[in-house]
């Protein structure tokens, strides 16, 4: 359970490194690395020296350290682009330029470099006198400083502290209890419990008379700390609290993964107490939380823990059976999973008597763990999962009577940080030394170990877990009988509901037979129609037949006077046979050459319809791929989403919260238009009504601004390509979003109107308008002045377009653009003029 903490940490890192790769590089999603530097590079190759330069040099830069991991190389870069800022007197790339450096700094683990590095900007923030900037560089600064090495430690710390002193004096403690939280881990992974667990019990102190009311990242941190100190009773506790908060409405991506993420440390406190039945019932529900937000790693996680429990049960067949429908089911994607999986398969074959079965999934499980010899950059997961490791191998090796082996595993034990490691898997280890001196008739080793495992367990027995745990369980059982209860009530309005569908059933059963009825009389006219109709074709059929003896008798007159000419007629008819016979000739001539002729073009039409044939098939490929490419565009985007999301479950800074969200809405409209070209027939256009309809209504929900702000739209029966859709989305977003934020403060209602018409022949216009407060009166509209300005004005060059913002009773934000002409060239359209009033 301490290597699943670790990866949830983890999991904040790698968010922030998904963001930055996607600032960094937006354009580059398709390409080979190799071909995203060579084209970076054509760029600045071609650049002149100017601040568009710089920013190509950071991407550069960045992609180098993240994508290839050369920091070597993403230093010289991000020098260079530090000494242009400089050449530039660009305040703002510099200090970006400067952080960056710093950070690869860092990464290298080189730390008085850093501080040179990052030295004029703690001077710079100093100078300025904004004591929250500077608790916030102080605060980036330490968490950047890796823990791997012990020296670094004392740095980390006294970076947090001066941010948290900072915070305190300028009366922040909302911002200084995650810089506080910081300081509990870093005491944590230094092996210094007590500390960490006087912090977290400070913190909670703190947060209950601040009135605040949500403590998961410190019954989190005390959890922790009762595991390290083999406090069960209070980990089962702190667990079960945090249970209840993921419970809590309303259900999320990011509620599901942590609710997962408690559970598995439910069912690692179970097993250790030995409460295998619970234990069970706690793993049937990751199992199926795991397969509902497709997680495999906790899956095989969860199936893992449901074997370990069965074993413990003695159910050997039973649990063997379970590892090896998951293989089978779902079979596992890496080396963690496999070692995992493996290890309890052969634990069971092991403890069944049968370690011929059970020798090769043991030295399977061992070469997927090679990774761990050559992982150093997460020490302290890597630590987590080493110590398991070993004990498991060694266990082995002593069960097979190879002591020499079992002895190679001890000592690689022993030679890892202790401090580090819990001391449940301590006392195990040691417990394994006592059976191998044994075995191996080293008895004085045996003894020192004795009194060293009693010691341990001794200091385990003193916490007194068993009346805790009493306590905590008959709290829990009363709560889930009181859930039992509410559920019962719930399930009689159900019923009741139920009752009525059913009475309203039958009275659509009586409205069903007066309907068959009335459908019984139409059959009865339509037959009476049918039948009149019928005598009508009769009588009109005879008069047809008067009609066409007439007409024979005519013909009978007409043919009389046409034998009298028939004489006449045979001698012509002579001479035209010759003539005609003549002609026949030469039209069988005629015939052949053409026959010919039209064998030649059927044969070439063949092969002209195999290649349209083939061309057909092509383009529906063509335009499947391009669907999936969509598609799988889209997820991609939901996931970053998602990411995002669990990040901002973690955040108790509102600006960091509203980053992030503004981040969501940005990538959001970019899924969205992904999701409109898979969805449609055309692959590469999109229908502005129904997407600019459907941003915006993501928009307002998302913000929850309920009635207080009505949204109009109005667009022209337009459809426009991605190279302009992605552009004028990401500018619509924007323009809402400050509408939402800054327009109408307090509980001040209004309206937002977003418009995009047809003001020439190939030009539009876009404007978004509300009648807010407008913007101040000092305020520049130029893009320095914030993100959301910059963005506006940059993506409107990308349109090739002019950007004006007026402001008087409200703002108004007009962008005028040449239209493609490749958009009018498709069938894609709708005749009316979408309006709609949200």
């Amino acid at each position: 359970m301490h290597f699943l903490v670790h990866i949830n940490r983890l999991l904040l890192a790698i968010l922030l490194l998904s963001v930055l790769i996607l600032k960094a590089l937006p354009v580059h999603a398709q390409q080979t690395p190799a071909a995203v530097i060579a084209d970076l590079q054509q760029q600045i190759s071609k650049a002149p020296d100017d601040t568009n330069k710089i920013n190509l040099l950071l991407k550069l830069s960045r992609y180098y350290s993240i994508n290839m991991d050369d920091n070597e190389r993403a230093l010289t870069i991000a020098n260079q682009a530090a000494d242009l800022s400089g050449e530039l007197a660009s305040k703002r790339h510099i200090r970006i330029a400067v952080l960056l450096k710093g950070h690869l700094q860092l990464r290298e683990g080189e730390i008085r470099e850093a501080l040179a590095t990052y030295e004029p900007l703690f001077a710079e923030v100093r100078k300025s006198g904004d004591q929250q900037e500077e608790a916030r560089l102080y605060f980036d600064f330490g968490k950047q400083i890796s823990t791997s090495t012990e020296k670094n430690i004392p740095i980390k710390l006294e970076y947090f502290e001066k941010s948290s002193a900072l915070y305190l004096k300028i009366k922040r403690p909302d911002l200084d209890k995650e810089v506080r939280n910081y300081i509990g881990r870093v005491y944590m992974d230094q092996g210094k419990i007590d500390l960490a667990e006087k912090l977290y019990q400070q913190q909670l102190e703190d947060a209950i008379k601040r009135g605040e009311k949500k403590f998961q990242l410190i019954y989190l941190g005390l959890s922790e700390v009762a595991e390290a100190k083999a406090d069960y009773g209070k980990q089962l506790y702190y667990d079960l609290e945090l249970l209840k908060i993921a419970n809590e409405p309303p259900v999320t991506p990011s509620k599901l993964n942590w609710k997962n993420f408690i559970l598995s440390q439910l069912a690692e406190v179970y097993y250790t107490m030995k409460k295998y039945q619970e234990m069970l019932a706690v793993v049937a529900d990751g199992i199926k939380l795991s397969k509902e937000i497709e997680d495999l790693d906790m899956y095989y996680f969860f199936c893992t823990q449901q074997s370990k429990g069965l074993t413990a049960l003695n159910k050997y067949d039973e649990a063997v059976a379970t590892a090896t429908k998951a293989i089978r089911d779902n079979p596992p994607t890496n080396d963690y999973q496999r070692r995992l999986i493996y290890g309890v398969i052969g634990k069971a074959y092991l403890e069944m008597g049968r370690p011929e079965k059970a020798t090769p999934y043991y030295l399977e499980m061992d070469r997927d763990a090679q990774d761990f010899e050559s992982a150093s950059r997460f020490s302290s997961i890597v630590n987590s999962m080493r110590a398991s490791h070993y004990n498991q191998m060694a266990y082995f090796y002593y069960t097979v009577g190879k002591y020499d082996k079992a002895l190679v595993f001890v000592s690689k034990f022993n030679q890892m940080p202790q401090h580090q490691l819990l001391i449940a898997n301590r006392v195990y280890n040691t417990g394994l030394q006592i059976k191998i001196d044994s075995a191996r008739g080293d008895y004085e080793s045996a003894f020192r170990h004795l009194t060293a495992y009693h010691n341990m367990s001794d200091s385990i027995n003193n916490n007194k877990n068993n009346q805790a745990m009493a306590d905590l369980m008959i709290k829990y059982e009363t709560e889930k009988k009181d859930k039992a209860l509410l559920q019962q009530q719930q399930n009689i309005v159900l019923l009741q509901k139920q009752q009525q569908i059913k009475e309203g059933q039958l009275a659509q059963a009586g409205l069903q037979l007066q309907l068959e009825q009335q459908m019984r009389e139409t059959e009865q006219q339509i037959n009476t129609y049918h039948n009149e109709k019928r005598e009508k074709e009769f009588k009109y059929a005879a008069e047809r037949q008067d009609n066409r003896i007439s007409f024979l008798n005519q013909q009978s007159q007409i043919q009389a006077a046409t034998l009298a000419n028939e004489k006449l007629l045979r001698n012509a008819s002579l001479l035209g046979l010759l003539l005609t016979s003549i002609i026949l000739g030469l039209l069988y001539n005629s015939y052949r050459v053409n026959k010919k002729k039209n064998r030649q073009l059927t044969l070439q039409k063949s092969e002209i319809d195999l290649k349209n044939q083939r061309l057909s098939r092509l383009v529906a490929e063509k335009e499947w791929l391009l669907k999936e490419l969509h598609h799988r565009v889209k997820n991609n985007l939901q996931i970053v989403i998602s990411l995002l999301n669990i990040q901002s479950y973690y955040l108790e800074d509102k600006a960091a919260m509203l980053a992030i969200r503004d981040t969501q809405q940005r990538v959001h409209s970019m899924a969205l238009i992904h999701k409109k070209l898979y969805l449609s027939d055309q692959v590469d256009l999109i229908y502005m009504p129904d997407y600019i309809n459907e941003l915006v209504n993501d928009l307002k929900e998302s913000f929850g601004v309920g009635q207080k702000i009505r949204f109009e739209t109005q667009v022209d029966d337009i459809v426009m390509d991605t190279t302009q859709v992605v552009p004028l989305g990401l500018i619509i977003n924007e323009a809402v979003t400050n509408c939402v934020k800054y327009a109408f403060p307090g509980n001040q209602s209004g309206t937002v109107q977003i418009q995009m018409l047809k003001t020439g022949t190939d030009t539009l216009r876009v404007t978004i308008a509300d009648n807010g407060v407008g913007l101040p009166a000092t305020m520049s509209t130029s893009y320095e002045n914030s993100l959301g300005m910059s963005i506006i004005q940059g993506l409107s060059g990308d349109l090739d377009g002019t950007c004006h913002i007026e402001t008087a009773a409200g703002t108004i934000i007009s962008i005028d653009f040449p239209e493609n002409k490749d958009n009018k060239k498709s069938g894609l359209h709708r005749p009316d003029l979408q309006t709609n009033n949200i």
